[in-house]
């Protein structure tokens, strides 16, 4: 019967179409970062969500990650008796001017608060910024101003102290070599620290440190937050230049891990690149937002494991909608070539296998109650 056969052929035709197939994926994707958008998580990339499921191991940079990137002095040691603090600020305030480290801005906001300005400066000339070690100029004598990290500002050149265990991030200043003033900042743990790593590492995620502060306040942040024994045999490195922390992430990746790296300065950008995935928190530096595969734009780290929940759910989701899209045409299409299904049906159940796969999706986020 001509007729039949017509009717059987516009059945199959049309119950074979993917709609439902082409919507799972997308979909999913479109849903998740909706949410993930409302909660101030911006992704860079279409398939971000998918590498961020991935991941087995977290690699926090320190000072704007876990701490709030608001650093105040505390205290100061001055080596050359013929300088005061504030003839040592009046010195540094050309390289504190033309860096972005939150050390140099919290520097250039103390100097300020001593009744410093813009025009209380020494001129200096050349002035340049190192990745992860400080800013140095030249002087019209010739002589050299460093500030930043003690091995930056000193060199080789040995300086009798005594042992130092204080877990105070440090900003030294000499010329040529000699130390004239140390500063002390203290910067305070971000509120949520605690709870959002514990839950990090109860969704199974490694948890690892990378800082270019001092050893010796990373041992310290390392165990306010008790992280030798929440993630036991990870790496919790401090005096990391730019190029350490790509190394070790690329040593990472070599050993099968999938890396998702977190930070916020300019000697981050390297190793946000680097990584599987990557995210630049709160007021990250320009450079380090241009290689994150993601932003997060609060300064709460509840929303990483916002992001690490949303990117499983998305999985999750993804694989539902397929699954369930190629069993229905796996037995959808048989029954509409035997007959059993009319034309009618077969656009019946097209379109609402299509609604199933679009209503799953719209399924909220676990955690998204903890961003109410």
């Amino acid at each position: 019967d001509p007729s039949r056969a017509f009717e059987v052929s516009v059945a199959v035709l049309v119950v074979s179409c993917p709609c439902a197939l082409s919507l799972a994926v997308p979909s999913a994707l479109a849903a998740v970062q909706y949410q993930l958008a409302k909660a101030g998580v911006m992704l860079q990339g279409g398939d971000g969500l998918e590498r961020l499921a991935q991941v087995t191991d977290l690699v926090l940079d320190k000072t704007g990650t876990l701490t709030l990137g608001r650093p105040k002095v505390c205290g100061l040691t001055i080596f050359d008796e013929a300088f005061s603090e504030q003839s040592a600020l009046e010195l540094a305030m050309p390289l504190l001017l033309a860096s972005s480290h939150p050390l140099a801005l919290a520097l250039a906001q103390h100097a300020q608060s001593k009744g410093l300005s813009r025009s209380d400066t020494h001129p200096a000339y050349d002035i340049r910024g190192l990745l992860g070690q400080g800013v140095q100029a030249a002087r019209s004598d010739g002589s050299v101003i460093k500030l930043g990290s003690m091995a930056f500002v000193l060199g080789q050149q040995p300086l009798d102290r005594p042992r130092d265990d204080d877990p105070f991030q440090e900003v030294w200043l000499g010329i040529d070599h000699l130390p004239i003033i140390r500063w002390q900042l203290r910067d305070p743990l971000r509120g949520d620290a605690l709870a959002s790593l514990q839950a990090l590492k109860a969704m199974g995620l490694r948890l690892h440190v990378l800082s270019g502060d001092r050893q010796v306040a990373v041992d310290a942040l390392v165990a306010q937050l008790g992280l030798s024994d929440l993630s036991p045999g990870a790496r919790f490195l401090g005096e990391q230049l730019p190029q350490d922390k790509w190394a070790i992430v690329q040593r990472m990746q070599a050993e099968g891990r999938k890396v998702f790296m977190v930070g916020d300065g300019l000697n981050d950008a390297a190793v946000l690149a680097a990584a599987d995935m990557s995210a630049a928190i709160g007021k990250a530096s320009d450079l380090a937002r241009l290689h994150a595969g993601a932003l997060i734009l609060s300064d709460r780290l509840q929303s990483l494991v916002f992001l690490i929940a949303a990117s499983r759910h998305a999985k999750r989701l993804m694989q539902q909608n397929i699954a369930w899209a190629t069993g229905y045409n796996l037995i959808a299409i048989p029954l509409a070539a035997l007959g059993w299904i009319p034309a009618w049906g077969a656009a019946l159940g097209m379109s609402l296998s299509s609604l199933v796969v679009v209503t799953n999706s719209l399924r909220q986020v676990p955690w998204k109650r903890s961003f109410s």
